[in-house]
């Protein structure tokens, strides 16, 4: 692990480009482990606020954005109800993710769908998701109700 204090130190002797790819790696680190900190905890507010920061860090520092998610990300952030976004997959032109309140949804879609249309023409592509438990292990006797 590098700490953002360990990378100061050898800021002089790094190229500008390899520092800030550095600079989103470490603090994309801090943020993912603030995030998770965060969510055990219930707080929303900050996953969101975590989510912006990492759009922009890799947006300035790993230069993997594009107008059009740059486009998507402002317009989630000016919604009330939507606490976070940020671009996800390799960037370059993908999706971004957002942390919305359920009665923020409305809103969000509208506002984000009519910015991005007025930005390039035609309208995105809005999923609306729910969280799940995510992936666990069972046997093949637990699925059949088998103890």
């Amino acid at each position: 692990d590098v700490s953002q204090a360990d990378l100061e130190q050898l800021r002089a002797r790094l190229p500008e480009v390899v520092y800030r790819r550095a600079r989103h790696v470490v603090s994309d680190n801090a943020r993912v482990l603030r995030a998770a900190q965060a969510l055990r905890e219930g707080d929303v507010a900050t996953v969101g606020r975590l989510m912006n920061d990492c759009h922009v860090s890799l947006r300035d520092d790993y230069e993997v954005s594009a107008p059009e998610l740059d486009v998507l990300a402002e317009a989630a952030w000016e919604v009330d109800g939507c606490y976070g976004a940020r671009l996800t997959g390799a960037g370059f032109g993908g999706c971004i993710v957002a942390l919305v309140a359920a009665d923020g949804v409305p809103d969000f879609q509208a506002h984000v769908a009519a910015v991005y249309e007025v930005a390039f023409g035609r309208r995105p592509e809005i999923y609306v998701c729910r969280a799940a438990d995510g992936v666990s292990a069972e046997s093949s006797l637990s699925l059949r109700g088998i103890k």
